[in-house]
């Protein structure tokens, strides 16, 4: 499974350079959990991310550094930060989306209809066990 996350992180993470963008797989931490419509706060990514308020501090640095992300007032707490996609954000996201693409259509085509969704529905499950309270 590591295995396979990390060459599907790879592969997204290639198609967006390609495509200009310049982030790194670490980045994803915060990317893969943003709320992209409405923001999220650091904290709250921190958890989704399963890792340090310091680490997903660090890549929000890095991420509002490149352009991708910025902070803004919280509207429901004035002492918080929401960490928001900017519009250049918004751009690689719509990239990224398109990179998700391209590598579904290649497995599509090495592995056929049948076993892709059989793989779609072994993932859906892993999701739901992951879900599960203990």
């Amino acid at each position: 499974m590591q295995l396979a996350y990390r060459a599907a992180d790879g592969a997204i993470q290639g198609g967006l350079q390609r495509r200009g963008f310049d982030v790194r797989m670490t980045h994803s931490a915060v990317l893969a959990n943003i709320d992209i419509a409405t923001g999220t706060r650091a904290t709250v990514l921190a958890e989704r991310a399963a890792v340090s308020k310091q680490a997903i501090g660090e890549l929000i640095d890095d991420l509002q550094n490149r352009g991708y992300v910025r902070r803004v007032q919280d509207p429901a707490d004035g002492r918080a930060k929401l960490i928001q996609l900017t519009r250049t954000g918004h751009k690689l996201m719509d990239a990224a989306y398109e990179a998700i693409g391209e590598i579904e259509t290649t497995l599509l085509t090495e592995t056929g209809e049948k076993d892709l969704e059989t793989a779609r529905n072994v993932l859906r499950a892993l999701i739901g066990i992951s879900e599960t309270p203990e």
